[in-house]
């Protein structure tokens, strides 16, 4: 190898090894780029050099950046350069974008495809080569130089520019998922709700501007402890939140909770909604967990006052039904009064006998104690619809139910002619319910099919209540009737509050029942009956093991 076969030898090496060092030192591919072009330049003489980046949209090559020497007068082929545009496989960039591949000029006064041929005479340009940036095999941009010399080819030189290409592909690459790494922790930081991210151990990743101000807490104590989440949490939920947090890092699934944490401003506890997801790569791997911390206190607060008023709408509803029901009430509470007036007497006439009649006078009373428990018993179902209390769930039978509130009814049933048939599902789950709330809901589907069928003449007057298994996770009720049936016009306001057809009516009742039954975990619903009146559907969902 001779001295000049040396010396180009070691101005390749010493630019690979420029480049590569500038690569590694710098942030963006815009930093550098015009380190790059002058690295170039002065490793290996030449003095212009220019890069071209993609304009995807308008399908041509665009002047991002252009370097040159401080000594070389070429403004004009500067400005025209900056200002040009090349479609592919126009020009010296354009050729290169078209074939992904370097390419040469030895002297670009003489050639026919290069459109600045004229400018780069006046100003004293001749050799050029072009390099594309690739990705893989996709052209990101393509890099210009141009020196004042006839160029005379040198293969090695063009691999050593290829290698180059391909690592600054490389770095863009890295750069743009960098930046979009960036972007993504300013957008966790511009959330305004406390949020974080941490790595599949638990360990602290992104904590976000919002949860320092919530909590007081410095980004040092939370990189610092793990558990630093803890420190605020309300003692009586920390041992509850921490089984739910560690069980959703550790499986992977992440979590949904709620527990209270400590505002700094006012120390006060207040109500989060705290949930994590993970985050997985395409095989599945999962990266991180992410989640937010809301304060939902004030919708909390919201959502116990609602409950407050659709309680007291609830427990008017109850007495509104009652007073409607007194006829009934009446005929149920007389029926065992009456007997037991008329067990009493005849217990009296069996002791005033020669001898006392002591069996007979004996039956008698034990007839007035059952009829005695059997007015105790209307009268506790009458006092527990009416009694203002909290909902209070248990396991109930809901054809023991059913039975109840037609047995209340019973009376208001007769005297309207209605005939009730009942098809009640046997081996039925029991349902959590709170058992006054599911009394009114039928009480109120039953009142309203004594209503619709009030004025109908011509048909007989039919109620049918229909219990079953709806799936095995759910049990339905039907309530139909043969009355008037539906009105279209009606029909979508059916369960909205305070709307009613009827000249007495408040409008509440249907739509108390639907929030009842959706309380619940449910859903209540009307359709047209067949051939005539309608059908309220409600179910319940069986959500727990009886126990």
């Amino acid at each position: 190898m001779d001295v000049t076969e040396r010396r180009h030898a070691e101005q390749r090496l010493f630019v690979q090894h420029r480049v590569a060092r500038i690569l590694a030192e710098a942030a963006t591919v815009e930093e550098a780029t015009p380190n790059i072009l002058h690295a170039v330049c002065e490793c290996i003489g030449w003095h212009v050099g220019v890069l071209w980046r993609i304009d995807r949209e308008a399908g041509v090559l665009r002047c991002a950046e252009l370097w040159r020497t401080p000594f070389l007068e070429a403004a004009q082929f500067e400005a025209v350069t900056r200002t040009s545009t090349f479609p592919p496989g126009i020009g010296l960039p354009g050729r290169v974008w078209a074939s992904g591949a370097p390419a040469y000029i030895p002297d670009v006064i003489h050639d026919q495809n290069f459109p600045r041929a004229d400018i780069a005479a006046r100003e004293g340009l001749q050799g050029g080569f072009a390099f594309p940036i690739l990705l893989g095999r996709e052209v990101l941009g393509v890099i210009e130089f141009f020196s004042r010399d006839v160029w005379q080819r040198d293969d090695d030189l063009l691999v050593v520019m290829a290698t180059i290409g391909s690592q600054i592909g490389q770095f863009t690459k890295r750069a743009a998922a960098v930046n979009e790494l960036r972007l993504r922790v300013n957008m966790l930081q511009q959330i305004p709700v406390a949020a974080w991210s941490v790595t599949p151990d638990g360990t602290p990743d992104i904590v976000n501007q919002a949860w320092f101000e919530y909590t007081g807490q410095t980004p040092e104590y939370v990189n610092s402890h793990p558990e630093a989440w803890m420190a605020t949490m309300h003692p009586e939920d920390r041992e509850r939140a921490s089984q739910i947090y560690w069980d959703g890092i550790r499986s992977g699934r992440g979590f949904t909770m709620e527990a209270r944490f400590l505002r700094a401003r006012d120390g006060t506890y207040r109500w989060h909604l705290n949930r994590a997801v993970p985050v997985r790569d395409p095989e599945g791997n999962i990266l991180r967990l992410v989640g937010t911390s809301t304060d939902v206190h004030d919708w909390r607060q919201a959502q116990e006052a609602l409950r407050n008023t659709q309680t007291e709408f609830a427990h008017m509803t109850r007495v509104m039904t009652m007073g409607e029901l007194t006829a009934s009430i009446a005929h149920e509470v007389n029926q065992p009064l009456g007997a037991i007036v008329t067990s009493a007497a005849a217990c009296a006439r069996w002791l005033a006998t020669k001898p006392p009649q002591m069996d007979k006078a004996g039956r008698a009373l034990e007839r007035i104690a059952d009829d005695g428990k059997r007015a105790a018993e209307v009268i506790r179902r009458i006092r527990a619809l009416m009694k203002r209390q909290a909902p209070r769930k248990e396991w109930l039978d809901i054809n023991e139910t059913i039975l109840e509130v037609i047995a209340l009814a019973q009376y208001q049933l007769r005297r309207s002619e209605i005939l009730v048939e009942t098809r009640l599902g046997h081996g039925l789950p029991l349902v959590r319910c709170d058992r006054v709330q599911l009394q009114q809901v039928l009480l109120n589907l039953i009142i309203n099919a004594i209503e619709a069928m009030s004025g109908i003449k011509e048909r007989p007057r039919e109620l049918t209540i229909v219990s079953a298994s709806d799936g095995p996770d759910t049990v339905s009720v039907e309530v139909r009737d043969s009355g008037t049936g539906l009105d279209p016009e009606h029909a979508p306001h059916l369960f909205e509050p305070f709307y009613t057809t009827k000249a007495e009516g408040l409008g509440i009742g249907l739509s108390i029942s639907r929030s009842i039954v959706e309380a619940h975990g449910g859903r209540l619903s009307a359709a047209a009956n067949a051939p005539h009146g309608t059908v309220f559907l409600f179910s319940l969902p069986v959500n727990e093991p009886a126990p």
